[in-house]
Parts: C-alpha cells; sequence; structure tokens
C-alpha cells in the first residue's frame, strides 16, 4: 500500500507543479565531431528585423562545424523551402546583437559582420575560421593602409608559388585545429558533466510538461 501511495502521489497534477524543478542537465554532453571541413553544417533563421532595401527583413545563417565559417543570406520571407533551424546558439546570437544594432542598414552591414568574424581568433581552434579554411590568414584593410611585412615583402612572381605551398600544408593545419578544438571540448564536457542529474523515464510515466517562452 505505501508504494502504491508514493506512485499515486508522484502522479498526481499538484505534486509535480510544487515540486522544486530541477535546473541541473538530465544527460552528459555529447559534442558533434567532424574531422572535416564543410562536411557538417548548421542553420538559423533570424527574426524580423527592421525592413531593409528590397523588403529584406530575414537572415537565413549557416555555420561550418570544424572551420566555424559562416555564411549568411538576407531574405524578404521565409516558406517551408527556405525554412531551417538549427545552428551554434552562442556564436549566432552575437552576430544578431551585432546586425540589431545597425537597424533599418543591417542588411548593408552584413557583409562587414561576417568578414569580421571570418578574421577573428576561435578559442576552440586557436586560429581564425579564414585560416582553416585557407591554410592562411587574410590580409586585412589595416594592413594595406598602414603596411605590415607581409605588404612589404609581396612579390607577384613568388606569390603564386608560396599559395601552392599554403594549400599544400592545408591538411597539417586542419589537423592541428581538430586537435585543439577536441582538447576544448573535452574540457567542456568535464565541466558540464559534472552537473548532471540524470533522470530516466519509462513508457507509461506521466509527466507535466513545463512550456517556456524561448
Amino acid at each position: 500500500m505505501l508504494a502504491d501511495t508514493k506512485a499515486y502521489v508522484k502522479k498526481y497534477d499538484r505534486y509535480q507543479r510544487h515540486d522544486p524543478i530541477v535546473r541541473q542537465p538530465p544527460e552528459r554532453l555529447t559534442s558533434i565531431i567532424t574531422l572535416i571541413p564543410f562536411i557538417i553544417w548548421g542553420m538559423d533563421i533570424f527574426n524580423p528585423f527592421y525592413m531593409a532595401s528590397g523588403q529584406r527583413k530575414f537572415i537565413v545563417i549557416a555555420i561550418d562545424y570544424f572551420t566555424k565559417w559562416i555564411e549568411a543570406k538576407t531574405l524578404a520571407k521565409i516558406t517551408p523551402s527556405n525554412g531551417i533551424q538549427f545552428a551554434n546558439r552562442i556564436i549566432l546570437d552575437g552576430q544578431k546583437k551585432r546586425v540589431k544594432r545597425s537597424r533599418n542598414t543591417w542588411a548593408d552591414e552584413l557583409l562587414p559582420i561576417l568578414w569580421a568574424h571570418r578574421t577573428t581568433c576561435k578559442v576552440t581552434t586557436e586560429g581564425t575560421p579564414f585560416m582553416s579554411a585557407y591554410g592562411a590568414e587574410a590580409l586585412v584593410p589595416l594592413e594595406i593602409a598602414h603596411g605590415s611585412p607581409r605588404v612589404e615583402a609581396y612579390q607577384p612572381e613568388t606569390n603564386e608559388e608560396g599559395m601552392r605551398l599554403v594549400l599544400d600544408l592545408i591538411d597539417e593545419v586542419g589537423d592541428e585545429a581538430n586537435a585543439r578544438n577536441a582538447e576544448h571540448q573535452y574540457i567542456a564536457s568535464l565541466y558540464y558533466n559534472r552537473r548532471v542529474k540524470e533522470r530516466f523515464f519509462q513508457q507509461r510515466d506521466l509527466v507535466l510538461k513545463n512550456i517556456e517562452a524561448s
């Protein structure tokens, strides 16, 4: 009878409503691992912005999981054929905030924002997405305006040969980035899994679904 009473109480609506909400994650962290650039992409759609030229107010963002390279396209409307959702929320939220600050000119500011992201060093790979994709760092406008060793030492005759050498070494650059990314994921999983409180449900268990605005 005691077991039946406990089971009945757990199924009771008010028991679940007033029971403290467990904030700890219910399962261990599962990282997405890819060893080849541009094989696995995450995609998301940013909510409507201020109306820009061409009645554009949506952005479809795609991010490569290996290089962290981001591509974006502005749209006037969302249809089932272009409405895909899922990506690295931390990265995309940062880009979304930068776009929103531009208000009505956000569509014109999108390319400079993408360029800034592609040439910014990332914590996971300890390099830039441009470096992971092309094997060499991009030449930023500041180097051209104020001069840099790369600009001053530029020789058109030897540049093509140098770029071929860079392409030959791009696999090694990717291997090093992947090793650093794997180490970062391992450290992140150790921190995350310390907070895990595993919870299991059996078939026909009654649960109260908590719906929160996202």
